[in-house]
């Protein structure tokens, strides 16, 4: 898929098949990181997908419902400083409700190591040598950083913010760099979902891939959406997946091929109910397949010519092992 000069804010709506379009301004600043050309961190106009309702199948994870269970916990890559390619956590709570971080940043950090889990444990289903991890910005006692700021929607009390204005007062508090991807935990439940995420629609296997730059967001909406399961979506949106050419896509960012981390009847194009495929084991699994959006080690088909999120040239995990 060939760049664009616009913005796109794709939604998809939960109860209904459908697709609406809007054109927002074009917000894509990178910097240039450290040991790593200018040239590939410029500035590019491309589509950029807001996922819209993740959470019909996430939610079930949470509830005790018995779709996923998160994977066993693992120490994800620390990343210190603020100039590598790194994730940055961030506590974001509504002002009206206060501020509860304390009692927030232990779930925090256990989803965090959750998701790192799932990517470690997808990856050596096709490399068993490898360990492959997220890169996350962690304190100099090697633990987990987690940021944090305010914001409420006048009157609202944490019932109307929404993931445009919580991501945007996010950029006006200073998270806004080129070298993050801000995974937003904010402490107030949104009904019907657990998530949302910006991607970007750039399918080249480049290291300048869109995808492969900062200051785009995950927000994971209220404390029982605070999972592995929930949080690895969002993470795997931000990483380019799943992209909308992809083998078993929707067309709506997510893929219809069960049981599988990123995919759910999303409503769109491939993605009802009536369209998904059930061909992988009721566990978390990042890629049922892995040949949509993450494969570690040799690629064929649509993910050696096309971005994907164990390509080794992603800034955002960490590659070690046998690969």
């Amino acid at each position: 898929m060939r760049p664009h000069a616009l913005r796109l804010a794709l939604v998809s709506a939960l109860a209904i098949a459908g697709v609406a379009l809007a054109v927002l301004p074009l917000i894509s600043s990178h910097d240039a990181h450290a040991g790593v050309p200018a040239a590939a961190w410029s500035t590019r106009s491309v589509p950029v997908v807001e996922s819209h309702g993740d959470g019909p199948v996430l939610a079930a994870a949470t509830s005790g419902g018995s779709t996923y269970t998160d994977a066993p916990a693992r120490p994800v890559t620390c990343v210190r400083g603020s100039s590598a390619p790194a994730f940055q956590v961030v506590y974001a709570y509504p002002r009206d409700a206060g501020n509860r971080r304390s009692s927030a940043i232990r779930t925090i950090r256990r989803a965090m190591a959750q998701a790192n889990g799932i990517i470690y444990k997808s990856a050596r289903e096709t490399a068993p040598g490898s360990d492959v991890r997220l890169r996350v910005r962690c304190n100099r006692y090697q633990a987990i950083s987690v940021a944090t700021y305010a914001f409420s929607k006048a009157g609202a009390d944490g019932r109307g913010e929404t993931f445009r204005q919580i991501i945007t007062a996010g950029r006006k508090a200073g998270f806004r760099s080129g070298a993050s991807k801000y995974v937003v935990f904010w402490d107030s439940g949104i009904s019907g979902m657990c998530g949302q995420a910006e991607m970007h629609l750039d399918t080249s296997r480049s290291v300048a891939n869109a995808n492969n730059t900062g200051n785009n967001y995950a927000v994971v909406y209220g404390r029982t959406c605070w999972t592995g399961t929930s949080t690895m979506h969002e993470l795997g949106h931000t990483m380019g997946a799943v992209q909308n050419d992809a083998p078993h896509a929707t067309g709506t960012a997510h893929c219809n091929q069960e049981q599988d981390v990123m995919c759910y009847a999303d409503g769109g194009p491939s993605g009802r109910t009536s369209n998904l495929r059930y061909s992988c084991a009721r566990i978390v699994r990042f890629d049922c397949g892995h040949d949509d959006y993450f494969r570690v080690g040799r690629t064929s088909g649509y993910l050696a010519t096309h971005w994907q999120v164990g390509w080794v040239g992603n800034r955002f995990l960490s590659f070690r092992g046998t690969l």
